[in-house]
C-alpha cells in the first residue's frame, strides 16, 4: 500500500509499518483459477496487499485496513488432478508437520504471495534472503506439479526493500496472463506466462487487484483520500474507472467471481461492502459488521457464499453471507481472534481462519477445531479447489513460511524452497 490515503489511513499505514518490523502478519495475495467458476483475493487479506492493521485510540478506533484475503476461483476438484506431497506427516496440534522438500528452486527464497490457477500450477513470488535488497534477489518461482518442483521465471526488475519488507502482490488469471505489483504501487503485467513483463503505468498507484470473468480489476489509489475502482480486459492493459459510490473514500480490498465484484472501503463505511453483480457497473452497499471498527478480510467461495472476518478494536469477528453479501450473520468463531484474523472460505459450511492459529469449521461456523497451531501468526490466501488451499505463517524470525492442504483445510504441510 502507499501513502496516498487520508490522515486516518496514512495513521494505520505508519502503525503497519511499525508492526512489520515485528512479527505481525502480512497478509497477502488471492488464489486464482483458471475457471471463471469462482473469481478472486486473502490473503494478507489485506494494509500491504491486502493486511489488515487495527489501532486503537483511547478517544476512539481507528478504521482498519484490509487483508487478503482474497477470494480465489476454484475448480471441480473432480477434474483437476490433487498430487501427494512428499512423504510426510500432516500437522497435528499442537506440533507443526516438517518442512516437506519439494525441488531446488532458490536458496534462502522467502516467499510473499502465491496465486494458483489448478491444483498442479502456482506461482510463487519472493526473494532469495532477507538481506538481499538488489532486482536480483526478486525471483518468481513456477510450478505444473503441484509444487513437487520448481522452476524460475523472468521478473521485473523490482528489489525487495531494506530487510526484505518490500511486499510483492502476483495474480494469474490463466496461464497467459499475470501481473505483479510492488508495496510502492507499480504494477507489472505479463500476457505469455511470465516469459516478458512490462510496466503497467496507466493502472496507477496498484494497492489490490483481482482478475475473473474476463477482466482484471486494480484499486489504484493514486489520490490522497479517493481511491479509485478500474478495471480492464484481460491482454489489453487498457484500464477504465468504474462507478464507485461517491464517498466511499478509501478503498482496500476487493474480491471478484465472475461478474461478482465485492470492494471493501476504507474510513467511516469500512463495516460495509460495495457489492456488483455487472462487473462492476451498478454497486450497492451492504452492511457487514456494524458497529465494529471494520471489515479485516472477505472471501467469496461462490457468487452467493461468502465468509468475513470484522476488527472490533480488541479482537475479531466472523461472518457469512448465503446471498452473495446481502445479509450477513455472525458465526460462534474459535473464541478470542486478535484483529487481524482472516478466513478463507471452501463452502457454505466449511471455512478456515488464520489469527494466532488455525482454525477451520464444517458446520457452518456453528463449532471451530484447531488444525495447527505452533506458536506463530497466521493469514489465509485461500482456497483454489474444495481441497487446495493455501496459508502463510510469520515465523519468530519476522519471515513468512508458505504452507499448503489438499484435504479442505482438515491438514497443512510447509511448502519447502531448499
Amino acid at each position: 500500500m502507499t501513502d496516498h490515503d487520508d490522515p486516518l489511513s496514512a495513521e494505520l499505514r505508519e502503525y503497519y509499518a511499525q508492526l512489520a518490523q515485528q512479527s505481525a502478519p502480512d497478509l497477502t495475495g488471492r488464489v486464482m483459477a483458471e475457471t471463471d467458476t469462482r473469481g478472486a483475493r486473502m490473503r494478507r487479506l489485506t494494509g500491504i496487499g491486502g493486511a489488515v492493521v487495527v489501532a486503537a485510540a483511547a478517544a476512539a478506533l481507528v478504521v482498519v485496513t484490509l487483508a487478503n484475503h482474497g477470494a480465489p476461483a476454484r475448480n471441480n476438484p473432480a477434474n483437476t488432478p490433487n498430487p501427494t506431497p512428499t512423504p510426510a506427516s500432516p500437522m497435528t496440534t499442537p506440533l507443526p508437520a516438517p518442512v516437506i522438500p519439494v525441488g531446488l528452486a532458490a536458496h534462502g527464497f522467502i516467499p510473499s504471495d502465491v496465486t494458483a490457477i489448478s491444483a498442479n500450477q502456482w506461482w510463487v513470488a519472493g526473494y532469495d534472503g532477507a538481506s538481499c535488497t538488489s532486482t536480483s534477489c526478486t525471483r518468481i518461482l513456477h510450478t505444473t506439479d503441484g509444487g513437487q518442483t520448481f522452476e524460475s521465471m523472468p521478473t521485473p526488475p523490482v528489489a525487495p526493500g531494506p530487510g526484505g519488507q518490500q511486499y510483492f502482490g502476483l495474480r494469474f488469471a490463466d496461464s497467459a496472463d499475470g501481473w505483479l505489483y510492488t508495496a510502492g504501487g507499480a504494477l507489472w503485467a505479463t500476457h505469455d506466462g511470465g516469459g516478458h513483463w512490462t510496466s503497467d503505468a496507466a493502472a496507477g498507484t496498484v494497492t489490490d487487484l483481482e482478475a475473473s470473468g474476463g477482466y482484471v480489476y486494480a484499486i489504484d489509489c493514486a489520490q490522497a483520500t479517493a481511491c479509485t475502482l478500474e478495471r480492464s480486459q484481460l491482454g489489453q492493459d487498457t484500464w477504465l474507472p468504474l462507478p464507485i459510490p461517491a464517498g466511499s473514500g478509501t478503498l482496500v480490498h476487493l474480491n471478484v467471481n465472475g461478474p461478482h465484484v465485492w470492494v471493501v472501503p476504507g474510513g467511516q463505511g469500512g463495516t460495509s461492502l460495495l457489492e456488483s453483480t455487472d462487473a462492476g457497473q451498478h454497486f450497492s452497499t451492504d452492511a457487514v459488521c456494524a458497529g465494529d471498527v471494520g471489515i479485516a478480510s472477505v472471501d467469496a467461495v461462490d457468487p452467493s457464499v461468502v465468509w468475513a472476518t470484522c476488527a472490533t478494536g480488541t479482537e475479531a469477528t466472523a461472518f457469512r453471507s448465503l446471498d452473495g453479501g446481502q445479509h450477513f450473520s455472525a458465526v460462534a468463531g474459535p473464541g478470542m481472534m486478535p484483529n487481524f484474523a482472516s478466513i478463507g472460505g471452501v463452502s457454505s459450511i466449511t471455512a478456515v481462519i488464520g489469527a494466532q492459529a488455525l482454525f477451520r469449521t464444517v458446520d457452518g461456523g456453528r463449532a471451530f477445531v484447531t488444525v495447527a497451531d505452533n506458536g506463530t501468526q497466521w493469514s489465509v490466501v485461500g482456497f483454489t479447489t474444495s481441497s487446495n488451499g493455501f496459508v502463510f505463517d510469520r515465523e519468530a524470525s519476522g519471515q513468512r513460511a508458505l504452507w499448503r492442504s489438499n484435504d479442505a483445510g482438515a491438514h497443512w504441510y510447509r511448502v519447502g524452497f531448499p
